[in-house]
């Protein structure tokens, strides 16, 4: 009340009464206390503790006169000794932030429809605190999550120096946040402290997953090996690390949902589920969107390769090194440059009838083979430059060079398959 003794009013105490009865009213509220009731007992009491006047008297003497005799002090926590201020205690069963926050909402929604300019209210207490807390920690993790996600795509950006690489290595990293929210919504589990938390640690561990496989594979690509090979030895070489790291991860916070604390226990079962989507997606969405964007045959590719000013084959050319020399390249596949080349290597040709019999520019076709001997050293470990100069070696080179083509062909006819 804005006056001293204002709450010995009839009808500011009819105002906390109604509100009192609204709160119990609620399934979130066990019993609201305040005031009234002190002053309703002693009605009550002065009356014989008949019934119907276990009520608020409407003279607001009678009023002054009940407070005046009565002899307790319990009255004094919920009112001041002038009148003027006046609290009224809500006892809720309800404990997450979340519930509360919705009660608080409707309490505040009630008071501005009906305290009038009477009374001037406050909604306070650790409920409040404890919501208000979470609010704030919620919006800063969400917050925080976003400006994560975009310093992960600039500093892709800087590292794979590529647009497109960046935005193509953040569809994994996402995927696990979008998989552990949408569970949380099946499953009816709030955005709270704890849940909040989670989409940061599955952002990190998809971020190194990603780095791990997408470096390997640009790596093995800018080197001219073929697009599924690079990849296939990209997991036999990072795969391993990768999955290892997922389950020690997972392990240790799978260790918390045994807990009995709910918010601990979800912590522990969601990031668990975070880590091990983040794997999968790494394992097998994002190969997928490597064949998309980088395989010889992809039709992405080519239509890369046309608005970089290229030809339909550009992407699988800039594999092996070739440049432009102003014939017929889309009757010359990856398939048909690479069975040439091992048909020189092997020694069943030379490239200089090759290029006769196909009417292709020798210097061209010798520039295949360097670029395809380059590859071979590289996948024998960096062979010495007298080898080359060694038919024997050179075939020997040429049977590897067979060996990796046939293990592109099974990859492909596995790929075809599934």
């Amino acid at each position: 009340s804005a006056e001293r003794g204002g709450l010995k009013s009839p009808e500011r105490l009819r105002v906390i009464r109604a509100f009192q009865d609204w709160a119990e009213a609620q399934p979130e509220i066990d019993r609201a206390f305040g005031m009234p009731d002190f002053i309703e007992e002693m009605h009550w009491g002065f009356h014989a503790e008949k019934p119907e006047y276990r009520t608020l008297p409407d003279d607001e003497r009678l009023i002054s006169q009940y407070l005046l005799i009565y002899d307790g002090d319990d009255i004094y926590d919920f009112v001041d000794r002038d009148f003027q201020h006046s609290m009224v205690a809500l006892n809720l069963n309800v404990h997450r932030a979340n519930e509360i926050a919705s009660v608080l909402d409707r309490a505040r929604d009630w008071l501005q429809q009906n305290a009038g300019d009477e009374l001037e209210w406050e909604i306070a207490g650790a409920g409040r605190l404890f919501a208000d807390m979470e609010e704030l920690l919620v919006t800063g993790q969400t917050w925080s999550l976003l400006g994560a996600l975009v310093l992960v795509f600039l500093l892709m950006l800087l590292l794979f120096r590529s647009v497109a690489a960046a935005a193509l290595c953040m569809i994994p990293n996402m995927s696990p946040i979008l998989l552990v929210f949408i569970i949380m919504g099946a499953a009816g589990i709030w955005l709270d402290m704890a849940t909040a938390m989670i989409a940061s640690v599955a952002v990190g561990i998809a971020v190194d997953d990603t780095i791990h496989v997408f470096h390997g594979f640009r790596h093995r690509l800018d080197r001219g090996i073929d697009a599924t090979v690079a990849l296939a030895r990209t997991y036999r070489e990072a795969g391993r690390a990768v999955v290892v790291t997922t389950i020690i991860l997972s392990a240790q916070f799978l260790i918390l949902v045994f807990s009995d604390f709910v918010p601990t226990r979800n912590f522990g079962m969601l990031t668990t589920v975070g880590l091990v989507a983040a794997l999968v997606f790494d394992l097998m969405l994002l190969p997928a969107l490597l064949m998309i964007f980088y395989g010889n045959n992809s039709p992405v590719a080519h239509w890369i390769g046309r608005l970089r000013g290229g030809s339909p084959d550009r992407i699988a050319e800039q594999t092996l090194g070739i440049e432009d020399v102003g014939f017929d390249r889309d009757l010359w596949t990856a398939e048909r440059k690479i069975a040439l080349v091992r048909e020189i290597l092997a020694g069943r040709a030379d490239a200089g009838s090759a290029a006769r019999d196909h009417a292709l520019p020798e210097d061209e076709v010798r520039r295949w083979v360097r670029y395809a001997e380059r590859g071979i050293d590289e996948a024998l470990g960096a062979a010495p430059e007298s080898s080359r100069r060694d038919p024997e070696k050179v075939r020997a080179l040429a049977r590897a060079y067979k060996r990796l083509q046939d293990e592109n062909r099974e990859l492909k006819a596995k790929q075809s398959r599934s």
